[in-house]
């Protein structure tokens, strides 16, 4: 498995990366750490929980309410980031869970949505009238 983590407390060791020096053009390869990986995502996951903070300072009282009383849930490759649900939740002092299946859960809820047609809400014809 890959060394990514968002969490520098865990530690998945080393790997000796090939690619080529931006400076001199030539192939070279160096061993790289999860600490290190960890320091290149800091600023992705601090921006992350700095736009999840806002979205939900934005959000209707009742939305934001839910988020704080039941926390977010992480789809989407993302999730499968070792530490990123935790590294989330002291960023933003939520609750942060991955989901069950993170790759696959939007699909699976399109299609919960398709079986189901009272969840489908009015046509957008009629909503922006």
């Amino acid at each position: 498995l890959g060394l990514g983590t968002a969490l520098p407390t865990v530690d998945r060791g080393e790997m000796v990366v090939y690619g080529r020096n931006v400076r001199t053009r030539l192939a070279m390869s160096r061993a790289v750490t999860s600490k290190e990986i960890c320091e290149a995502l800091t600023p992705v996951v601090d921006a992350i929980a700095r736009m999840t903070v806002s979205a939900l300072e934005g959000a209707p009282p009742e939305i934001a309410a839910d988020v704080y009383a039941l926390g977010l849930v992480l789809s989407g490759g993302s999730a499968l980031l070792p530490g990123f649900a935790e590294a989330l939740s002291r960023k933003t002092g939520l609750r942060v869970i991955p989901a069950r299946d993170p790759l696959d859960c939007v699909a699976f809820g399109l299609g919960r949505i398709l079986e189901q047609p009272r969840l489908w809400g009015e046509p957008l014809e009629y909503r922006y009238r």
